[in-house]
C-alpha cells in the first residue's frame, strides 16, 4: 500500500510538531501560523461530574481563536447550570439548550451553528491537552488535508498529564488508503473525536439520529468527501470510559446497530472500492465478534445470537486466510470453530494484554 510516511529521521523532509515548529533541513522553522476560526462542538447529557474538567481543557487551548458550541441535550442533573457559568465567563461559548435527543441529534444541532473554517468533536466526559486544537490544525494546514486525527488513550484516570513528547512520525493517506487502514483498524477509526474536520465536508452529512455507534456510518462518508487525511503520532485526546457507558455494558438489542452500520459499509465498499470487500468484511465480523461475546448464552436474545454466529461462519475463512487482517482477529475467529465459550474465554485474554 502506498501512502507517505514522515519520520523525524529523515530531516530533509517537513515535520510538524505539537509547538507548530517544523524540521527543514535540520534546522527548527517557526510556521507563520493562521488564526482561522476553529468550532469546537461539545454535546453535554447528564455529566455534571466531569464536565468541568471538559470544559477547562477547552478552554485552556494554546490555539485561542474558538467558536465553543455547547449543546446540553436535556441533561436532568447540573450540567446544564454549568454550561451556563461557563458562558459568561468566556465569550466565546455558546450555549444552547434542548430536549433530549441523543448525541447524533446534539452533534447535528452543534452543527447547524458553526462558523469556523474546521470543526472538531469534544465528548464532555473527555479532555484533552493544551494543545489538542492547535497539532490538529497544524498538521491539517502543513499537508492541505480535509481531516487530521491525533491519537487517543482511553483511561478511567480522573486526571491524565500529557506528555509532551519529541515530534513523531505522521502519516498522509488519499481517500482510498485511508479507507483501506479504515477497513482493517490499522491507524484510523471511525470516531467522530480527536480530529478535526474541514467545516465543509458536512454541507449535506450528518450524524443518524436514534443510533448506537453513530460514527460508524458517518466517518467513511466524511472520507468519500475527502481527498486526504493526515495521522499524526501524538496523544492529545483522553477517550474517559465509564462503566455506566452504555457502549461498555452488556449487551442489549441496541447495539445490533454496530452490525447493521458495518454492514451497510460493506455494501457501500463492495460497490465503490471492490479492491478493500475483504477488508470492510473483516470489520463487519470484528462488529460481530466484539458483541457475540457480550451475550452470555444463545438462550438470551437467541434471534441476535444466531444472526452473530451466521455471520461469523459465513465469512470467517474469508477473513481469516487475509494477510491484512490483524493478528487479533485472526486468533479470535479460530477460536470461534471451539463454539461461543471458548471465544469469550479467548476474548478476555485478548483484552488483558
Amino acid at each position: 500500500m502506498k501512502h507517505i510516511v514522515l519520520l523525524v529521521e529523515v530531516i530533509q523532509k517537513n515535520l510538524l510538531d505539537v509547538y507548530g515548529n517544523i524540521i527543514k533541513n535540520g534546522s527548527w522553522v517557526k510556521i507563520s501560523m493562521k488564526t482561522d476560526l476553529i468550532s469546537v462542538v461539545i454535546p453535554v447529557y447528564n455529566v455534571e461530574k466531569y464536565l468541568e474538567r471538559c470544559l477547562d481543557s477547552i478552554l485552556n487551548q494554546s490555539y485561542s481563536n474558538l467558536q465553543i458550541i455547547i449543546v446540553d441535550d436535556g441533561s436532568t442533573d447540573t450540567s446544564g447550570k454549568i454550561c451556563d457559568r461557563y458562558a459568561m465567563k468566556d465569550s466565546r461559548i455558546q450555549v444552547f439548550h434542548k430536549e433530549n435527543g441523543g448525541l447524533s441529534d446534539a452533534r447535528n444541532f452543534g452543527l447547524e451553528h458553526i462558523c469556523g473554517k474546521y470543526v472538531s468533536f469534544i465528548d464532555s466526559d473527555d479532555y484533552v491537552s493544551k494543545d489538542y486544537i492547535k497539532y490538529l490544525y497544524g498538521l491539517i494546514e502543513t499537508v492541505d488535508a480535509d481531516i487530521s486525527a491525533c491519537k487517543h488513550l482511553e483511561s478511567n484516570k480522573e486526571n491524565y498529564e500529557f506528555e509532551l513528547t519529541k515530534p513523531c512520525g505522521i502519516c498522509i493517506y488519499s481517500r482510498e488508503e485511508a479507507l483501506e487502514r479504515l477497513c482493517y483498524q490499522k491507524g484510523v477509526t471511525t470516531s467522530a473525536w480527536a480530529k478535526l474536520y474541514k467545516t465543509q465536508l458536512f454541507k449535506s452529512i450528518r450524524f443518524p439520529n436514534g443510533k448506537l455507534y453513530e460514527d460508524e456510518s458517518t466517518f467513511y462518508k466524511l472520507l468519500e468527501n475527502s481527498e486526504k487525511m493526515v495521522c499524526g503520532g501524538q496523544i492529545h485526546y483522553l477517550y474517559f470510559y465509564r462503566s455506566d457507558g452504555i457502549v461498555r455494558s452488556q449487551f442489549n438489542k441496541r447495539k445490533m446497530d454496530y452490525v447493521q452500520q458495518s454492514l451497510e459499509f460493506s455494501i457501500y465498499i463492495k460497490h465503490n472500492y471492490p479492491q478493500l470487500y475483504n477488508g470492510a468484511i473483516s470489520k463487519l465480523l470484528w462488529s460481530c465478534l466484539h458483541l457475540w461475546v457480550q451475550i452470555d448464552s444463545s438462550k438470551e436474545n437467541p434471534k441476535e445470537y444466531s444472526e452473530l454466529k451466521n455471520l461469523i461462519c459465513k465469512y470467517r475463512i474469508r477473513v481469516i486466510l487475509d494477510r491484512k487482517v490483524r493478528m487479533r482477529n485472526k486468533i479470535l475467529l479460530v477460536g470461534t470453530f471451539g463454539g461461543h465459550i471458548i471465544l469469550r474465554k479467548i476474548y478476555m485474554i485478548s483484552k488483558k494484554r
